[in-house]
């Protein structure tokens, strides 16, 4: 019974993971062909943006709050603080007394999960966003890569905080937890 139950967990994952991409690539296309004049497409271009935001965040949340259970579960089932989020990478806290600490994976869920405003950068590097630096993917002749970054924002008590969470790189940390 708990293989079907994890099984179930990884492939509702992979889904949000897809979708989750999905929606944000394509903006990256959908911000391109918007433009002001009354033409179907950039009428269909506006209103996607319209809605992509609010319908990423919202499965953001949710995946963000799946992969927590998934870890407050294991932590349980081993009376132990579990490292099955190992990733340190995933993005970069700033403190509103400008200390900045660098969020692991599970700190990065928490950031998506308690945070009280959302945006998203549409940024592009000339790195790929999962080579840590390292250029293992072999692309070294393409750039331009596409690198969304989720800015969440709240307060711990009177504390103000800032999450700058690498997408693909939490996306990818995501599939590694559930494969």
């Amino acid at each position: 019974m708990e293989n079907l139950f994890y099984n179930q967990i990884e492939d509702s994952v992979k889904e949000k993971c897809w979708k989750l991409s999905s929606y944000i690539l394509a903006e990256y296309d959908f911000r391109n062909l918007r433009h002001p004049w009354d033409e179907p497409w950039c009428f269909f271009a506006s209103t996607f943006s319209e809605k992509f935001e609010n319908t990423f965040i919202k499965e953001l949340i949710e995946m963000a709050a799946l992969m927590r259970s998934l870890q407050d579960v294991h932590s349980n089932d081993n009376n132990e603080e579990s490292n099955a989020f190992p990733s340190n990478d995933i993005g970069l806290l700033i403190h509103n007394d400008g200390t900045q600490e660098v969020l692991d994976f599970r700190k990065a869920c928490n950031k998506i999960i308690h945070a009280l405003e959302y945006s998203i950068d549409l940024t592009f590097s000339n790195e790929h966003p999962l080579s840590n630096g390292k250029d293992g993917y072999n692309d070294s002749t393409l750039d331009n890569f596409k690198s969304p970054i989720i800015i969440t924002r709240g307060k711990y008590g009177k504390l103000e905080w800032q999450a700058s969470i690498y997408f693909f790189k939490f996306i990818e940390q995501a599939i590694k937890t559930v494969s």
